[in-house]
C-alpha cells in the first residue's frame, strides 16, 4: 500500500523528471497495469521525463522510448524495445528477454491461448 501511495504522491506533484525504481514490484498485475496507464498518460503530456529502473521488460514495454541494460555498473545493451528483445548482445540482456518470454508463455498457457 505504501508503494501505491508514494507513486500517487510523486505523480501528483507533476515533476519535470521522475525516477521510478522498481515502481510496480510486489503489486498485483491489475494494479500494475493501472499504474503503468497513469505513467503513460504522464508521458503523453510531454511535461515529465521518466527514468524507470526495473528488471521486468514487460513493465516498460509500452512506455519506454529507449532502454539501457546495465550489468555490474556497465551499459551492455541499449536501444528501442524491439531492438533489445530481438537482438540482445549481452548474455545478461538475453536472460532478461528469456525471462520475459517464459513469463508470457506461461501466462498464455494458463489462459489456454
Amino acid at each position: 500500500m505504501l508503494q501505491r501511495i508514494t507513486i500517487g504522491l510523486a505523480l501528483s506533484m507533476e515533476p519535470t523528471i521522475l525516477v521510478a525504481d522498481e515502481p510496480t514490484t510486489a503489486i498485483d498485475a491489475i494494479t500494475q497495469f493501472e499504474i503503468m496507464k497513469e505513467f503513460a498518460k504522464i508521458k503523453n503530456t510531454g511535461k515529465t521525463s521518466m527514468i524507470f529502473i526495473t528488471h521486468y521488460l514487460s513493465v516498460i514495454s509500452k512506455i519506454a522510448d529507449r532502454i539501457i541494460v546495465i550489468n555490474q555498473g556497465k551499459i551492455v545493451d541499449e536501444g528501442v524495445f524491439v531492438h533489445i528483445t530481438t537482438n540482445p548482445k549481452d548474455e545478461y540482456t538475453k536472460q532478461l528477454v528469456k525471462s520475459k518470454y517464459m513469463t508470457s508463455l506461461r501466462y498464455h498457457q494458463i489462459l489456454g491461448k
